[in-house]
C-alpha cells in the first residue's frame, strides 16, 4: 500500500517537473544574438525563431522581416548620401 502511494506521488512529481521545464524552455530563449559581429546582425535580421526537434536545432527565418530591414537600411543610406551631396553642392556654390 505504501509503495503504491510512493510510486503514485513520484509519478505526479515527475510529471509536474516535466511540464514546468517544458513551459520554461518554450517561453525563455536559450540563445541570443548580441549583434557583436556583422554575421550576428545579419542572422538577427531574418531570424524569427529557433526550435529544437529530434536533437537538431531548426532556425525559422522570416523573409519579409529581412527584406523590410534591408529596405530601411538602403533608404537610410540613400537619404544620407543625398543629404551629403546637397551639402557639397551648397558649399561649392558659395
Amino acid at each position: 500500500m505504501l509503495d503504491a502511494m510512493k510510486d503514485s506521488a513520484e509519478e505526479r512529481v515527475v510529471l509536474a517537473v516535466r511540464e514546468a521545464l517544458e513551459t520554461l524552455l518554450r517561453n525563455v530563449p536559450v540563445y541570443s544574438l548580441n549583434n557583436g559581429t556583422w554575421k550576428h546582425a545579419a542572422a538577427a535580421t531574418a531570424l524569427k525563431d529557433v526550435r529544437f526537434e529530434n536533437g537538431s536545432a531548426v532556425a525559422v527565418l522570416d523573409a519579409r522581416k529581412a527584406a523590410g530591414t534591408l529596405a530601411l537600411l538602403a533608404a537610410s543610406i540613400l537619404m544620407g548620401s543625398l543629404a551629403g551631396l546637397g551639402w557639397v553642392m551648397a558649399v561649392l556654390r558659395l
